[in-house]
């Protein structure tokens, strides 16, 4: 799939996998990716203290992701960090277990999330999260190496049936079971923009969600 400006669309077939684009909200200037996110470079991966238990292990050029909460019945992992930024030749490894179906990871420092490296599920086939309201960023050197799909929103509540997520504040995890089937967007919600190469495996999915740009080159 070739990126194209300021691309508004919900539904975008390829060929390996099916890649899902929903843009809420009108087209964001091209200034705006100088302006707003010029802040998401300034730290890498800080988990949240006091929140999931999260812990992230050093390992060269590998954050190794552990912890984290699990939900009532085990098959969906949380965690939480004040900043989530993956820099090129670097990689941000989900440690999983074969029992955990979903890894929603959320930000709730207030900056985008910039992703120019390697994101990585290892030890299972979970779906994997990536909730940030401020905005993610998809660099050229942006990969996926997950086993299941891949979700980037800016939403502020993600549904579990009649039950919610707060991408931002408290949660009770252990009632938060099943897959999300619902997303929840304040008035003005960060953009998603995807610069990136992003794919999973035949039969999978990847699932924009948020104001979304597609744009050329690199940056």
């Amino acid at each position: 799939m070739n990126p194209v400006n300021h691309l508004r669309s919900v539904l975008i077939p390829v060929s390996c996998a099916s890649f899902i684009v929903l843009d809420i909200l009108p087209i964001i200037p091209q200034n705006f990716l100088h302006i707003r996110y010029k802040t998401a470079i300034a730290q890498s991966i800080v988990p949240e203290p006091n929140s999931t238990n999260t812990v992230t292990h050093q390992q060269g050029n590998q954050t190794n992701i552990t912890g984290g909460q699990l939900s009532g019945n085990g098959g969906n992992l949380f965690h939480s960090f004040t900043h989530f930024n993956v820099e090129s030749g670097t990689v941000a490894n989900f440690i999983a277990t074969p029992e955990i179906q979903n890894i929603l990871t959320r930000v709730v420092g207030g900056d985008a999330s910039r992703i120019n490296g390697l994101l990585q599920v290892t030890g299972g086939a979970s779906n994997l999260f990536l909730i940030n309201p401020a905005g993610i960023l998809f660099g050229a050197g942006a990969r996926l190496d997950v086993p299941g799909s891949f979700t980037a929103t800016t939403a502020n509540g993600i549904g579990f049936g009649d039950r919610w997520m707060n991408a931002i504040g408290d949660n009770d995890y252990t009632t938060l079971v099943g897959t999300p089937n619902a997303f929840a967007f304040a008035t003005n919600p960060g953009s998603i923009v995807n610069a990136g190469e992003l794919a999973v495996t035949q039969g999978e999915h990847i699932i924009l969600l948020g104001e979304l740009s597609l744009i050329p080159g690199h940056w």
